[in-house]
This record gives C-alpha cells, sequence and structure tokens, in this order.
C-alpha cells in the first residue's frame, strides 16, 4: 500500500527525521531473528506467579493448564484487550481551563515573554497532569481503532506493559527462577554491569514500558505488532502544531526494540520461522507528511493516518501489514498464541497484576460508576452541576423570587436528581406557617418504575402525595378533553399545568404546596412548547422535569427565550418567581450509550440540541443491534444469541423493554422469557417501555420498531433487537433503521446478522 499518495511532499532520506535508525531497527530485528537460538523450556520447574494479592510457586506447565481451561483464554481466541477496563478523563475541559489561565498569569508577570512563561508552564504540576491525560487519551483512541479492527481474530492487545514486572527481583525473585526455565529476559535499564553480575541485577535493571503489543494468529505463525505512541507537548495556546523531534523519535525507536526483545525473551520454545514481527512509531496527533520520507512512512501511523482509520474500517488492517482476509488459524498457530499470552495475563499471570480476569471489565465499570454517582450526587458538592447552579442550589428559598424551577438538559443529566434535592432544600428552609403537602407526579402511563423510585425517597415528616398526572386530573375533576390538542390525543400542557397549579391553591388554602412533575413531553407537541404565561400562586413551589425526547420525528430541537425558524422551541416560563436549570454534564451512562444516543436522536430529529458533554469515565462496551424486519418468530434465537454479551455479567440489573405496539403473539413470547429458567424462560425482568421512563438499568435488552427513551435507560450495557410488524409503527421502524445504518458506520454500534441454526433431522432407521 502506498501510505505516500497523501501527502504533499517528497521528503529526501537525508532530511527524514531518523532514517537511519528506523533502518538499524529493522535490520536488528531481522538480525535477532535469524540468529536467536530456539529451545525448549523447563515446563516442569517452578516460578512464582502472582494469585490473588500473594504469590505462590508453580510450574509454568500448571500456568498453562489453567489458563487454557479459563474465560480468559476463551476471550482471547476472539480477541480481548489487557487492561480490559480503561477510565477516561471528564474534566478536560476544566483542567485545560486551569492550566490556560496559569500560562496567562506567567505570560503577564513575565512581561509577556513567551519563552519564559513556557518554561515555568513546564514545571507545573498540573500542566504535567495534563500532558499526561492527553497522552492516556491519544493512546486510547489508537486502542478502540486497534480493537475495532481485530475482533474476532485470535488475540491479544496488551497496553502499558511493564516489563519490570515479570523480573522482578524484590517482590517475587523471578529472574533467577526464569533462568531456571531457561527465559532470559534482557536487564534493558541496567546503569552498572560489573555491579549487577551474576544475577544480581534489581527491579529497575528491567524497567521499560511498552505502548502497545499487538499479539494474534493468522495460519501456524504467531504475528506480533509493537507501536509506541508519542505525543509532542502541544499546549492549547499554541498558534503552530509542534512536531516530534529528532530525541523523542529515537526514544521511541529504543522503545520499540526493547520490547522485541522482551518479547521474544519469553517464547524462546516458538520457532523465528513461525514468528511475524513489525514494528510502528505512532505520532496520532501529529501531522507526518513532512517529517518521514516515502520508505518510512509505512512504519510510522500519524494523524493523516488516524484520520483514514475513521474512514475506511480496513485501513488500519492495512497500515500494520495485518492481512484483510487473515489465514484461519492452525493447531500450531494457536499453541503458539497459548504458550504467550498464558504467560502474560490471567489469574495465574506473570505480568499483569490489575484487571487480570479478562471477564471482570463489566464489574470494574460498574463499580466505577457506583462510585461516578456518589461523588457526582454528593449532597454537599453536586458535582454535577456547574459552579453558578451549585450557588443556586445552596440558596434555594434564602430568596422569596426564586420558588419555582425548571430542569431541561440531556438523558442521564441529573434531572431528577436535582428536583429531589432541591425540594429538600425548599423543605430545609421552609419558614410559614402553613403545613407542607409534597405532591410528586410524572407524565406516565400505569405504575411506572420512576413512581416506584418516588416512594422509595425519604422526606421530613410531611403530607406526601405520589399519583400519576391522570389521577390528579380526575381528582380536580378537570375535564381532559377540553385540554386536548384539537385531532391529537395529546394535552395542551402549558394550560394544563396552570390550571392544575390553581384547583391546587383552592383546594388546599390551609397548605403550601410542593409539586414536581417529571418527565413532561413536549417536543412534538405543537401545543406543549410555549410556557411563557405560566405563574403559579405565592402557596405552591412548582418544579418540572422537560424529557429531551421528542414525540415525532422532527427538526432542531432547542430551549429558548423566544421562537427561532427552523427549530422546534421549548420556550420556559419568563416569570421571576422562575428559575430554569439547563444540566450538560451525562453521567448515568456510558460514553458508548451517549455517544449512540445523542447520534440517534439528533439524525432522527428527536434529541434536543445542547451542550452536552460525557462526565464518566466509564466507556462500556459498544451497544449491539440485530435486525429480524418482520419475522416475529425470530424474537427468541435473536434474545438467545444476544445473551453470549451478558452471561458473564455478575450481580447485573438487567431489563427487557418491549414497545407498546407490538402484537400479542410477540409479547407472549417475551412474557415467556421472562419466567424462571426452570419453566423455560431466561428468567429476565420484562415490562413495556413506557413503564421504565425516567428510571435505568445497568443493561437494558429491547425490542421493538425503535425507541431512543428506552435506549437511553441503559448505564452500561444496550442490546437492540429491531422489527416492525404493524403499520403504525413502519415510519419508526423506517427511520430508526436509517439512523442506526449511520451508526454502524460512524462505529458506534456493532451489527450482527441473526445465525439460525438449521435442525437436524435424523434419518437413521
Amino acid at each position: 500500500m502506498a501510505f505516500s499518495k497523501m501527502s504533499r511532499f517528497e521528503i529526501k532520506e537525508e532530511k527524514c527525521l531518523c532514517h537511519q535508525e528506523r533502518n538499524d531497527l529493522e535490520q536488528k530485528i531481522r538480525k535477532i531473528l535469524a540468529e536467536r537460538k530456539v529451545h525448549p523450556i523447563e515446563t516442569e520447574r517452578d516460578v512464582n506467579v502472582s494469585c490473588g494479592p500473594n504469590s505462590e510457586k508453580w510450574t509454568l506447565k500448571k500456568v498453562q493448564e489453567i489458563y487454557q481451561n479459563s474465560k480468559e483464554w476463551r476471550k482471547v481466541q476472539i480477541f480481548s484487550c489487557i487492561p480490559n477496563f480503561e477510565k477516561r478523563d471528564v474534566n478536560l475541559k476544566y483542567q485545560e481551563n486551569v492550566i490556560c489561565k496559569k500560562y496567562y498569569e506567567l505570560l503577564h508577570s513575565n512581561n509577556e515573554d513567551i519563552a519564559i512563561a513556557e518554561k515555568e508552564i513546564q514545571k507545573d504540576p498540573d500542566f504535567k497532569r495534563f500532558e499526561s491525560i492527553l497522552t492516556n487519551e491519544t493512546e486510547l483512541v489508537l486502542k478502540e481503532h486497534i480493537f475495532e479492527a481485530m475482533s474476532g481474530t485470535p488475540g491479544l492487545l496488551l497496553r502499558s506493559v511493564d516489563t519490570d514486572k515479570v523480573a522482578s527481583q524484590s517482590k517475587m525473585g523471578n529472574h533467577s527462577a526464569l533462568s531456571d526455565l531457561g527465559i532470559e529476559i534482557p536487564p534493558y535499564n541496567c546503569k552498572n554491569a560489573e555491579k549487577c553480575a551474576g544475577n544480581n541485577h534489581k527491579d529497575e535493571c528491567y524497567r521499560s514500558e511498552n505502548d502497545f503489543i499487538l499479539l494474534y494468529v493468522e495460519g501456524n505463525n504467531l504475528c506480533i505488532r509493537f507501536v509506541e505512541v508519542k505525543r509532542p507537548n502541544t499546549t492549547p495556546w499554541a498558534k503552530q502544531e509542534k512536531k516530534p523531534g529528532e530525541k523523542m523519535t529515537k526514544y521511541c525507536l529504543i522503545q520499540l526494540e526493547k520490547g522485541v526483545k522482551f518479547m521474544l525473551s519469553l517464547i524462546p520454545d516458538i520457532p523465528s520461522s513461525n514468528i511475524d514481527i513489525k514494528a510502528f512509531s505512532a505520532f496520532p496527533e501529529t501531522s507526518c507528511a513532512d517529517l518521514f520520507c516515502q520508505a518510512c512512512q509505512p512504519s510510522i501511523i500519524s494523524k493523516e493516518d488516524v484520520e483514514q482509520m475513521k474512514l475506511d474500517s480496513t485501513y488500519l488492517r492495512k497500515k500494520l501489514a495485518i492481512s484483510q482476509d487473515i489465514e484461519p488459524p492452525g493447531s500450531s498457530g494457536l499453541a503458539f498464541l497459548l504458550a504467550a499470552t498464558s504467560r502474560l495475563i490471567g489469574k495465574a499471570s506473570l505480568l499483569h497484576t490489575g484487571y487480570r480476569d479478562l471477564s471482570d471489565a463489566f464489574t470494574q465499570e460498574k463499580q466505577t460508576m457506583r462510585q461516578s454517582f456518589e461523588r457526582l450526587e454528593n449532597k454537599k458538592t453536586f458535582w454535577y452541576l456547574n459552579a453558578e447552579q451549585r450557588d443556586l442550589l445552596l440558596n434555594v428559598n434564602k430568596s422569596f423570587l426564586l420558588r419555582n424551577f425548571c430542569f431541561v438538559g440531556g438523558s442521564g443529566t441529573g434531572k431528577t436528581q436535582m428536583a429531589l434535592q432541591v425540594i429538600r432544600k425548599l423543605l430545609d428552609n421552609y419558614e410559614g406557617q402553613k403545613p407542607i403537602k409534597l405532591i410528586m407526579s410524572s407524565v406516565q402511563f400505569g405504575y411506572p418504575e420512576l413512581r416506584k423510585y418516588f416512594e422509595k425517597q425519604k422526606f421530613k415528616d410531611i403530607e406526601i402525595e405520589i399519583v400519576s398526572l391522570g389521577t390528579i386530573v380526575t381528582n380536580l375533576h378537570i375535564v381532559k378533553e377540553e385540554y386536548y390538542v384539537p385531532g391529537r390525543r395529546m394535552y395542551r400542557m402549558p394550560v394544563l399545568i396552570d390550571e392544575i397549579c390553581k384547583r391546587f391553591e383552592d383546594r388546599h388554602k390551609e397548605k403550601h404546596i410542593i409539586f414536581f412533575l417529571d418527565e413532561i413531553l413536549t417536543f412534538g407537541n405543537p401545543e406543549g412548547l410555549d410556557w411563557r404565561n405560566l405563574k403559579p400562586g405565592p402557596s405552591i413551589n412548582l418544579l418540572l422535569a422537560f424529557s429531551p425526547v421528542s414525540l415525532e420525528k422532527g427538526t432542531k430541537l432547542i430551549v429558548s427565550k423566544d421562537p427561532e425558524e427552523a427549530a422546534e422551541c421549548l420556550l420556559l416560563p419568563t416569570d421571576a418567581s422562575f428559575h430554569v436549570q439547563e444540566l450538560c454534564l451525562r453521567y448515568r451512562n456510558s460514553r458508548s450509550i451517549q455517544k449512540l444516543t445523542s447520534s440517534l436522536g439528533h439524525n432522527i430529529g428527536k434529541y434536543l440540541t445542547s451542550d452536552e458533554e460525557p462526565a464518566t469515565c466509564v466507556d462500556g462496551e459498544k451497544p449491539v443491534w440485530i435486525d429480524i424486519a418482520e419475522d416475529e418468530a425470530n424474537i427468541k434465537p435473536a434474545l438467545e444469541q444476544l445473551k453470549k454479551y451478558i452471561e458473564n455479567d455478575k450481580r447485573s440489573e438487567m431489563v427487557l423493554l418491549y414497545d407498546r405496539f407490538i402484537s400479542d403473539a410477540s409479547k407472549e413470547i417475551l412474557n415467556d422469557i421472562g419466567k424462571p429458567r426452570t419453566q423455560g424462560g431466561f428468567g429476565w425482568k420484562v415490562m413495556e417501555e413506557r413503564l421504565f421512563h425516567g428510571h435505568e438499568c445497568d443493561t437494558v435488552i429491547y425490542v421493538g420498531s425503535g425507541h431512543l427513551e428506552a435506549f437511553t435507560r441503559a448505564k452500561l450495557k444496550l442490546l437492540i433487537v429491531t422489527f416492525s410488524e404493524k403499520l403504525e409503527d413502519k415510519q419508526w421502524y423506517n427511520a430508526y433503521q436509517s439512523a442506526l445504518s449511520s451508526a454502524v458506520q460512524e462505529k458506534l454500534i456493532k451489527k450482527e446478522v441473526l445465525v439460525i441454526e438449521q435442525e437436524v433431522m435424523d434419518t437413521t432407521e
């Protein structure tokens, strides 16, 4: 592949950055492979391995046998990564603002001398931390591309490999033990060879870190790709792109050489003829067309390459010299992969000491998400709010004018949580004489999960009523037909709520009312958007939380003070007693689910346009989609196929949500799915999706024509089965087919083809 085609430059060899050193490395790798002596290792002798919090003496044979029967090895056979769980930074913009402020203060205090300010900021701990975060993010972007390209192929991607952990002398004394087995790990970092002679090396003598080591099988060959990632310290205030220099590029090549030697030292029993090695220097944030010559470009991963990866799913394999049609693994190839990976990962690994169990990523994600909730929703800090919003919450009810609240924002931004905290603040700070009555409701059908959540809330010793909006309308003797939108079975919500407030105050003259209405659907309702004239009386606190999802396919959805053309505008109350809270930090879903639902919503025109930002460090697994068209008989086979994505999840909260429009026959199939396993079901919780609005679950499995609100209810895993069997949901089915297909192209969701196992008839007489 001629990668230089995208270059407008023709860099000559003499001007190519570290051209000779790169050629030297390629020759060294060839020489090492040609001259290395292949020999069997002593698998019956002991070595110290990590076993939980302690180390134990096991034979290498035992290590491999245990690993071969583990879930880890089964995962590796369809491709896996270590670490299997990575945290993302959620305060990148905040930290960027902090260091920018510090830089400009330094610049000002040094008479605008850029050189001095740059030198000083490099010493700053916040700046170093910021650079570390950016480097980590750069590596994770490349990791995602590699995983996407290799998924389904037997192999393993290792990131941030600390080689000294294998040869640890101070903790486990492995170097001597490994030498006895026939595994000689080179002391790359030894500063005093004379002092360390005779196996007296310290841990630091073996210290080296490799960014990526990719192992996979092609036929009977073990293929290994080494990638070192470097990121020049490009600052937010820089006017020009900073390029890697000679020192950084040379160090990258040195690290690659160490990685090759380390990996080969662990597999002395695998013949060189069955090993395919290639090494790459990666500068994913740097345009490299003017730095490296045409001959060197194939071993460089640049900013231009990353852009190509986004456009072409086959590009990364070409770049890493990996076949598009990889030859199926032979028995020897799998044996080589088993030997290599058993010495690196697993519960009894020589190397990896964190997130060793490839099946436990879900547990790690769930725990991290829970910790994130606790931190963000802390009643003293409210980290899911900005400074202005936190200040408002802490001063609720200290101003007589500020007594009514509107909450808007995307799914999972904490609208309900914020409203509940405001209610608590109102109760704590209330100084009136009238007794308080709290009424909590949602615009939902039946007995939804959100209502159950309200019932679990604990407040002061006050009168509390938790009812549906329909029940409120009936109890107040409101003729609901008078508030219907003409020709539509939906309320003229602003005038209805105004009337409800008046009747509450009239009926409860001796009480102070706090009325919270959640999950208000306004978008898609032509007479549900204009709330500007709403003005409750002085004896009521009104709290309104608006859904970001539209009832219809539409155009751009926004919150605005004034109507705008080419957009559907939610116009909120203008009365001075109202405060509008626009929540933008989305923290109650994984990043993968956030990206998908945001893309679908904007593609279809069903989701609020706002300055939404992810506020979770959990990436989560990519959602999975199966389409079964109009064949209801394939509902159960599709769900059977999706079970593999959740079978290893420990203590997972899971729910299957279905559309209300599906047929009774389909509902019966799903209700059977919900039966206990002893009765032939899956033992899943099954319910109609509209009963789950405003609630959430670790894993959501959805069945129907497509429903954005249901998708946003998943915290960590989302599995989708789409089908259409009725005329009334055809338009939604077609809309979601288009949007989901676009999401597949954007690599936001994985689409699987349903595999139907044919029954084999017994013809034996």
